[in-house]
């Protein structure tokens, strides 16, 4: 009954975005409303959970500290063509600890697949490409490692977080890179080469994945603003 459930207001969200005239520009930019605190984001976007989620003066926050809350855009995918991408997000709410376990992270997730095939399918049950930031501020790719570079602070303006992908022959280099949205002083970077082209094709999310409270600062959580994504 839960999944029959979930699967009407899924329906639900898809019909309020199929029944209005939308005009996809090349490069999507969230235009989250300043002067409003409401749970529902927008027809363009699916929240898991919906109550987990809100839209407070211009940013989308997540309200608690838990495990992989997510939120999947329903107009966009990364296609199966060979192509470049640029995705990037400003995110906040918590403080970078180096004491941290490292486990708790928030950015994006891409290439997101469900058992279906479908992107509504996708939207509530698939998986994908964890890529961002941890509390202890180690950026990373895929798996987590001691090694990737860190960010050593971030204050109340946040970081921005991008990530490119450009074709290399058969298989795809990533970049991610963490900047200073204020001074736009770049603060780290970490790639990645031979990604295969399917773990990049699918459902795009931004995630806030905090299994681990105690990592957290005062219960702070995450928020994200100006989310942009274009590609060829």
């Amino acid at each position: 009954m839960k999944r029959i459930f979930i699967g009407i207001l899924l329906s639900v969200a898809l019909l309020s975005v199929n029944c209005r005239t939308i005009v996809h520009k090349k490069v999507f930019a969230s235009e989250w409303p300043t002067l409003v605190t409401r749970t529902w984001i927008g027809p363009e976007y699916w929240a898991n959970r919906l109550q987990d989620w809100q839209i407070h003066d211009g940013r989308l926050e997540c309200v608690i500290a838990a495990a992989d809350r997510n939120v999947n855009i329903l107009t966009r995918q990364l296609g199966e063509q060979k192509g470049s991408f640029s995705i990037s997000v400003v995110l906040g709410g918590f403080k970078v600890n180096r004491k941290s376990t490292g486990k708790n992270w928030a950015g994006f997730r891409i290439g997101i697949k469900g058992r279906f095939d479908d992107y509504r399918d996708s939207a509530i049950y698939g998986k994908g490409m964890n890529v961002g930031i941890t509390t202890m501020g180690r950026l990373f790719i895929g798996q987590h490692s001691k090694d990737n570079p860190v960010i050593h602070k971030m204050d109340d303006t946040g970081v921005l977080i991008e990530l490119t992908a450009k074709p290399v022959g058969d298989t795809y280099k990533v970049l991610l890179k963490a900047v200073n949205p204020a001074s736009g002083e770049m603060l780290a970077t970490l790639g990645k080469e031979n990604i295969p082209p399917k773990s990049l094709t699918g459902n795009i999310a931004l995630v806030s994945d905090f299994p681990q409270k105690q990592d957290l600062t005062d219960n702070l959580c995450t928020w994200f603003k100006d989310w942009k994504i274009s590609g060829s």
